[in-house]
């Protein structure tokens, strides 16, 4: 059957597609922003024709922070999210200090749920980024399924973003046909891009022992940032990895590259490596396009512990902001304010538990970056994202600690062993007093 009709009778305008997008909108957006269509909301917003905008979203970028999420649109945007980012922590910042009226929710839950959590929300629009129209009708969903299918379809209309460098991901149930889309725009932008950082030479200890855990025939998932990036570099001697992430990055991709990762070995999904979403450069971006060596999977599919459960040798890596002397994981607030969000951690730290020979770990500097406060501490300053009956190996740059099936007495001697130095007196002083070490 040809298409070609009903796409031409889709693709219009910019502002010919904001016009569907009615006051009182509940609004959905994935990981990756549509840009002309941020912008035309931006500009409909700046006419007055708005007076209540709902956004619903997992994460949001820079896009979002020069359009719709501009001050002088507080009082007519809401933010419902599931992670904090730079957007919502600056709008936390300002409203505490007076400036803006709260304008941000946000809802924490396990990624592993997400289906079950979104089927709560009545989406009237969700607006998409997609690959252009194949002979069969679809469009390519390309670099996340942070939408959730499920979603889509109970929206009340659906409007994409054409984009000609958007590449195809190959997955089950990955695209949308033109008949379940309201309005097509095309544009041509270079994709977003991850922000490089520079790695400390505590991160290179630190990932030099991550990499002494993991053997060969693993299955890995790590994050994106200094850390996991140098991870891979340390990984490149190793043989028959196997890849099952929530994000995939650049030093994962070179891996593959590299036939250090073939997911030979892997109890599920063999031969491919399975992510939720994937955030590189535009060299990662070419090489995933229609790369049958990768396969893209929904959060409740790819964080689901049970699933995770299936692997051999599973190893997780994440990250936190601090962890007390009990082994409790704080990895998502600071001082009590929200800064990120539970994400999947706890889906993969209990899933790496479940697996046979399964490892996680909970990698980190052991001070904050100006060595003023220390990350194990006494007590934590916001909420638990990973309780210690699940926590097992730590690490930082003095070293790594394996927390399962110690007392309480040894956990607290043990994470004090690999905080920095300096800080070691304090925390033997204070765990004294509170009876957790002689």
């Amino acid at each position: 059957m040809n298409y070609f009709k009903a796409y031409k009778n889709k693709l219009v305008s910019v502002n010919q597609a904001i016009s569907l997008i009615k006051n009182n909108s509940n609004i959905w957006f994935d990981y990756l922003q549509p840009k002309l269509l941020l912008q035309g909301l931006k500009d409909t917003l700046e006419t007055n024709s708005y007076s209540n905008l709902n956004f619903y979203y997992y994460a949001s970028s820079s896009d979002c922070e020069e359009t719709i999420f501009l001050d002088k649109f507080n009082q007519i945007v809401k933010r419902h999210c599931f992670f904090y980012r730079a957007n919502e922590r600056n709008a936390l910042k300002k409203y505490q200090n007076g400036i803006l009226q709260n304008n941000v929710e946000y809802y924490p839950f396990h990624f592993s749920e997400s289906t079950k959590i979104l089927n709560n929300f009545a989406i009237d629009t969700v607006i998409l980024i997609t690959t252009d129209i194949d002979e069969n009708g679809y469009f390519n969903l390309g670099l996340s399924t942070c939408y959730d299918l499920d979603l889509i379809k109970k929206a009340k209309q659906v409007i994409i973003e054409v984009n000609k460098n958007m590449p195809h991901i190959m997955g089950d149930k990955h695209q949308i046909h033109i008949n379940e889309v309201a309005a097509i725009v095309k544009s041509d932008y270079q994709l977003t891009e991850a922000l490089s950082v520079d790695p400390s030479p505590e991160h290179l200890k630190i990932a030099d022992y991550v990499a002494s855990l993991i053997q060969d025939r693993s299955t890995i998932q790590l994050g994106i940032g200094a850390i996991p990036n140098m991870v891979c570099k340390k990984l490149v001697n190793k043989k028959d990895l196997g890849i099952h992430t929530e994000i995939l990055g650049t030093g994962m991709v070179e891996l593959i590259k590299l036939g250090v990762v073939n997911n030979k070995y892997k109890e599920i999904d063999q031969g491919v490596s399975t992510f939720v979403f994937a955030v590189g450069d535009q060299d990662m971006y070419k090489y995933l396009d229609h790369n049958d060596k990768f396969k893209i999977a929904r959060f409740d599919y790819v964080n689901n512990p049970l699933n995770i459960a299936k692997f051999e040798n599973f190893i997780s890596v994440n990250s936190a902001i601090e962890i007390d002397l009990l082994g409790n994981v704080n990895a998502e607030q600071i001082q009590h304010n929200q800064y990120s969000g539970s994400g999947g951690q706890a889906d993969f730290i209990r899933g790496a538990s479940y697996s046979k020979n399964g490892k996680s770990i909970i990698a980190m500097k052991s001070t904050t970056s100006d060595c003023k406060i220390s990350k194990i501490v006494t007590k934590l300053k916001g909420v638990t994202t990973t309780l210690r009956n699940d926590l097992d190996y730590v690490i930082t740059e003095y070293g790594i600690i394996s927390l399962k099936a110690k007392s309480v007495k040894q956990r607290a001697k043990l994470l004090i062993s690999i905080a920095h130095p300096k800080f070691r007196s304090y925390l033997t002083r204070v765990a004294r007093s509170k009876l957790l070490i002689d």
